[in-house]
């Protein structure tokens, strides 16, 4: 899990906490599940939901196997306009509605 500020291009500050971000997590035998949440008012407070009650954001998921570390793949709920993976990039941020 990664908590991060970013800004473009590819400036992050690593000291960004989220100081109640809940994470809990399940491995099945075939499966596993990753679940997350956060306090509306700490979204609110960094300014990252617009009037209209949404977040510009991005998700994303690294699957590693072997042993390199460029054994992966990557994986984005939205699908970047980009010939390699890079999920530093605007169009690969989607909109998230709070309702």
């Amino acid at each position: 899990m990664m908590d991060y500020e970013a800004h473009h291009y590819r400036k992050f500050d690593g000291s960004s906490n989220f100081k109640d971000l809940k994470v809990a997590t399940y491995i099945g035998k075939d499966s596993y599940r990753v679940e997350g949440s956060l306090s509306l008012k700490s979204l609110k407070d960094l300014g990252l939901v617009s009037p209209e009650g949404e977040i510009r954001m991005g998700v994303y998921r690294a699957d590693y196997f072997g042993n390199k570390d460029d054994q992966v793949i990557w994986s984005s709920w939205i699908v970047p306009e980009a010939t390699e993976p890079d999920f530093h990039i605007p169009s690969s941020l989607g909109i998230l509605r709070l309702e």
